[in-house]
């Protein structure tokens, strides 16, 4: 089935291949590092603890637009064509936020024409569709407009949100897929967080 398819202290830091996988420069000296590692370092001015960590939550941007995601994940940007691009953060289990960005044309109008690809082969074999006219109002105040859809069959469930706006450039069509599959420890919610942390810059 398809699973449709994410200061004294002033330094630098760049992955490199050495012991630790970053290297920490304080004072023009070079130390390696790993994430996590706490590490006593010789500075000028005698010794300083540091510790690298990573940020629970990072931010990806890209022409114009900008969303929250957690930065255990990792977002892939494909250029599908010369007036489309397309931005997936997804996870093992089918759960996924998708953007695609249309340049020179409002993506809006092909909210239908996505709705039908990714659940047509679920309704073919033998799944019940329901959707209704959805609104999702973003963090920001900005709304995007377009459809909820759920497919089911047994206990196996979709849950889809295929919403968007004019932008600037052309439009935004923002899409959301959440399975009833669950691992442990998992936020089933984030794919929503996603979506609402976004800035889409919506043509008013």
């Amino acid at each position: 089935m398809n699973k449709f398819l994410y200061g004294l202290l002033a330094f630098f830091i760049s992955q490199a291949a050495f012991a630790g996988n970053y290297i920490l420069t304080i004072d023009g000296t070079a130390h390696e590092i790993d994430l996590g590692e706490q590490k006593t370092v010789q500075t000028g001015k005698g010794s300083v603890s540091v510790l690298l960590e990573k940020k629970a939550t990072a931010t990806f941007a890209i022409d114009g637009i900008a969303f929250e995601h957690p930065s255990t994940m990792n977002p892939t940007v494909s250029v599908l064509s010369d007036e489309i691009k397309q931005v997936l953060l997804a996870q093992a289990n089918g759960d996924l936020f998708l953007i695609q960005l249309y340049k020179g044309m409002d993506g809006s109008a092909l909210i239908p024409l996505l709705e039908n690809e990714m659940t047509k082969e679920e309704v073919g074999v033998g799944y019940k569709k329901t959707a209704r006219d959805e609104k999702i109002k973003l963090d920001n105040g900005e709304v995007l407009i377009g459809r909820f859809i759920q497919t089911e069959k047994n206990s196996d469930t979709y849950d889809r949100y295929i919403v968007g706006c004019p932008i600037a450039s052309g439009g935004l069509v923002a899409v959301i897929q959440i399975s009833d599959l669950e691992a442990e420890g998992q936020d089933k919610g984030v794919m929503m967080k996603v979506m609402k942390s976004l800035k889409a810059n919506c043509k008013k």
